[in-house]
């Protein structure tokens, strides 16, 4: 059995991730468009949840930052 320091509680989570307890809530949730499997997966103990942390660091390097991309810039018009 794996050890309290490979799992992450969703306060901890959020802070890994710089993002609030509820954004955790929701990337926990299955996908409300789709009905497809959260985007991270979390595993329910009573009121709390708790991450693996290889789960969280895998969605950590493919989370996307908001806003347009480094280096882009708008063709006239497109503003």
């Amino acid at each position: 059995m794996a050890g309290r320091k490979d799992y992450m509680t969703t306060a901890e989570v959020a802070a890994a991730l710089g993002v609030s307890k509820a954004r955790v809530d929701q990337f926990a949730r299955p996908d409300a468009k789709t009905g497809g499997p959260p985007r991270l997966a979390s595993e329910k103990f009573g009121n709390s949840r708790l991450f693996a942390r290889s789960d969280v660091e895998a969605f950590k390097k493919k989370q996307r930052r908001a806003g347009r991309p480094e280096g882009y810039s708008p063709k006239k018009g497109d503003e």
